[in-house]
């Protein structure tokens, strides 16, 4: 049985949703700069994500919600995500990793997919995550 997007997730949601997929961040809340046009973007009291700001000053969705912890060593941003239910198909939970120079992104990785990438991308101790 096939059931309708809004029941699904909810109408404040899919709005929410729709707003950062089409404007990027709401001025209600905020957005903080990270590295290279990356930027944490909180959208609502529990949904924050990470965007990627382009040329034509719109931003795309870079890490879904819900954004947790987060840490910059130089060009790379790592972080994790809690998956939120009823909140994104796109939500996903796990550690990330965006290697913002060559526009790569990991999500969703186990806590030892995430130290085993860290060590590949030459960071050798595991940083302490601090809240977006």
């Amino acid at each position: 049985m096939q059931t309708d997007i809004y029941s699904r997730i909810g109408m404040h949601v899919f709005l929410q949703i729709l707003l950062l997929a089409t404007s990027g961040c709401s001025k209600r809340y905020y957005e903080r700069e990270l590295v290279n046009e990356y930027h944490v973007c909180r959208i609502s009291q529990s949904t924050v994500t990470v965007n990627r700001r382009l040329a034509s000053g719109s931003s795309v969705l870079v890490v879904p919600p819900r954004v947790v912890g987060v840490y910059v060593s130089g060009s790379v941003i790592v972080g994790e995500a809690e998956y939120v239910e009823h909140a994104s198909a796109e939500s996903v939970a796990g550690f990330f990793i965006v290697e913002t120079e060559v526009h790569r992104v990991h999500v969703g990785l186990s806590k030892k997919e995430y130290e085993d990438a860290l060590t590949k991308i030459g960071i050798s101790q595991v940083p302490k995550l601090l809240p977006p």
